[in-house]
């Protein structure tokens, strides 16, 4: 049985969380917060997570109305959820990592209240909520203290805000006058129960619908490649307003904002999908976060992409599958018809299908109805012979292409002057193409060693394969040979040692880091040091040998990194002087070191410091 609390004790006052009235109580009776529930056999973690028995306890002990202590309390229901006034809040729509107040409530709280000073402010349950950041009493943005709780401390307001209540006065001359945005105003709106049903956004949880309005508010203030962990609290809660007057509005005020940002991405060639074109705002619901909650969103987003976009069957939105295309481009046609993108463009136009104002526009951008368009397409499909002409060869895709488009292979563009003028590509010409491909090869004998196909020869010598056939075409291989059994290109062998240095770029001049690490006698993580400090110069390059990109250092850097600096192992070496006795020689001369030892991690002097040691 708790023993009620004799004259030491305080009512709650309104909108006061169970934990702040715990706290004070705890404070008034000479204890912090967690010693004081233990004292009466509860746990205040209990308190701050809203346990009905335990805020019971806590109510028969200070005479406090239970239901009045529930009410302002976040009432954990499950692992990162909480209640609150009949919301639904995920963990990451509340603060409880720093203190956040509102001085002028607090200095209203010094004024008014009676009990001893320090249990006077208590914390208001809206100081909790993220995404709320302007006190809609006072007309003041919050104030957020940033690292000041700990594990000892936590949750315990009374403990965590009598360090700063010297300082109200301060804060309150530099706070940020505002009212309170209209976000802000719907979030309390909702808490207070006057919110309307029919608002858009009241299917959303609570948390969701603020972080849903704050992320598109930055977007459309900042643009889409920013990132919502890098704006400030001023700047959310700009954010938030804006983007409550365009996601209030519903799906059509969500795709008018989805609109703008295309349109302002129209010069943007490489912007066609809907990662490129809405950045962070795609990322963020595609990959950042998997929360249900913003399903509408998606779905919405998910609707105008498919509408006003190339995307089709293949594609994904939001992990799911496009099952049918309404809009084309002349990429995605090209790509799912293997027509050339080029001679496509020219067909459409002489078909009606898209008009002069396509000129000069780039092929991911060029739109037209897909149903419209699925009859000329299949027709045009039909007509061409390209990859009759592959097979023909016994070339496999991709590499067909490659060839096409290298020129080694050459169709007859137009056989008439009808709509549907067609690849045409010639059998003689291409009897003539695997004549000079196979005209110096002789039969792979047996037991001959060496020898691969064109695509695996490729593959080790890090090339094209239009560069080894042009080098067949053009005589500059000695060793071809035939495999028997197979026909065509895929019948031809080469020796990849003969191929690797005629394919081999030109060389970039500079010191691979092994090689550049040796060179100075120093490990890996002196060179990199030596290089991210910017002590030793480096450049990408990219490797002659397999095309990858590499880090180099030139050998005049090199050169002047070695006039310039010696290290303490080195400078033994050349001197013949032990390194122990060395450096004992050098400090004892007060010779500086060129570099934090403990940032570059080895020793290095300058060599126009270092007194004669002969």
């Amino acid at each position: 049985m708790i023993t009620p609390l004799g004259k030491l004790r305080i009512p709650p006052e309104a909108d006061e969380t169970s934990a702040s009235f715990c706290s004070r109580t705890a404070f008034l009776n000479g204890r912090h917060a967690r010693d004081f529930c233990l004292d009466f056999g509860m746990h205040f973690q209990k308190v701050v997570d809203g346990d009905p028995s335990t805020l019971e306890k806590l109510a028969n002990l200070t005479g406090a109305n239970p239901e009045y202590l529930l009410k302002s309390t976040f009432r954990r229901t499950a692992d990162r959820e909480y209640w609150f006034r009949g919301e639904k809040i995920r963990r990451e729509g509340l603060v409880r990592a720093y203190l956040r107040i509102c001085p002028a409530c607090v200095a209203d709280d010094l004024q008014r209240l009676t009990c001893e000073e320090p249990a006077r402010p208590y914390q208001r349950s809206t100081w909790l909520l993220s995404n709320i950041r302007t006190c809609s009493v006072h007309n003041r943005a919050i104030t957020h203290f940033p690292d000041t709780i700990s594990v000892h401390n936590l949750h315990d307001f009374t403990t965590l805000i009598h360090p700063r209540l010297s300082s109200i006065e301060t804060e309150l001359a530099r706070g940020v006058a505002r009212t309170p945005s209209s976000l802000e105003t719907y979030l309390c709106s909702r808490l207070d129960g006057t919110a309307s049903e029919s608002h858009w956004l009241s299917g959303f949880r609570f948390d969701a619908a603020a972080k849903l309005c704050e992320t598109v508010g930055a977007v459309g203030i900042h643009g889409i490649k920013t990132r919502y962990s890098s704006l400030t609290e001023d700047q959310l809660y700009e954010a938030g307003g804006h983007g409550f007057e365009i996601v209030s509005k519903g799906a059509r005020g969500i795709r008018d904002f989805l609109s703008a940002l295309q349109d302002e991405r129209s010069d943007d060639k490489f912007a066609s999908g809907p990662k490129k074109t809405f950045s962070k705002l795609y990322e963020w619901l595609s990959h950042e976060s998997d929360d249900s909650a913003y399903d509408p969103m998606r779905t919405i987003m998910a609707e105008h992409c498919v509408e006003t976009m190339p995307l089709g069957p293949g594609d994904q939105l939001f992990g799911k599958p496009i099952p049918v295309r309404k809009l084309h481009s002349i990429h995605t046609a090209s790509l799912e018809t293997g027509l050339h993108p080029k001679r496509f463009r020219k067909l459409l136009q002489l078909a009606g299908h898209i008009g002069e104002d396509s000129v000069g526009v780039v092929n991911d951008r060029v739109l037209f109805d897909a149903a419209a368009t699925q009859g000329f397409i299949e027709r045009v499909v039909d007509s061409l012979t390209f990859k009759d002409a592959a097979e023909y060869i016994n070339v496999p895709r991709p590499h067909d292409r490659g060839l096409f488009e290298s020129g080694l292979i050459r169709p007859l563009s137009e056989i008439d002057s009808s709509l549907l003028s067609q690849y045409v590509f010639v059998k003689s010409d291409l009897d003539e193409f695997l004549s000079q491909l196979l005209s110096t090869a002789s039969d792979l004998k047996d037991g001959e060693q060496g020898f691969m196909g064109i695509l695996q020869a490729q593959r080790r010598a890090c090339c094209a394969v239009s560069e080894i056939v042009k080098l067949i075409m053009e005589k500059k291989l000695s060793r071809i040979r035939k495999l028997s059994g197979e026909r065509g290109f895929m019948s031809v062998l080469v020796d990849v040692d003969e191929v690797k240095p005629l394919v081999r770029l030109k060389d970039h001049g500079g010191l691979s880091l092994r090689k550049t690490e040796k060179v100075l006698g120093v490990t890996t993580g002196v060179l990199n040091s030596l290089i991210g400090n910017g002590v030793l110069a480096a450049r990408s390059a990219i490797n002659p040998t397999n095309r990858c990109p590499q880090t180099v250092v030139d050998v005049t850097d090199i050169e002047a990194f070695r006039k310039s600096y010696v290290s303490l192992i080195k400078l033994a070496q050349e001197t013949g002087i032990h390194f122990n006795p060395l450096k004992k020689i050098l400090e004892s001369s007060k010779v500086p070191l060129a570099f934090d030892r403990n940032v570059i991690g080895s020793t290095f002097y300058r060599r126009d410091q270092i007194p004669d040691l002969h």
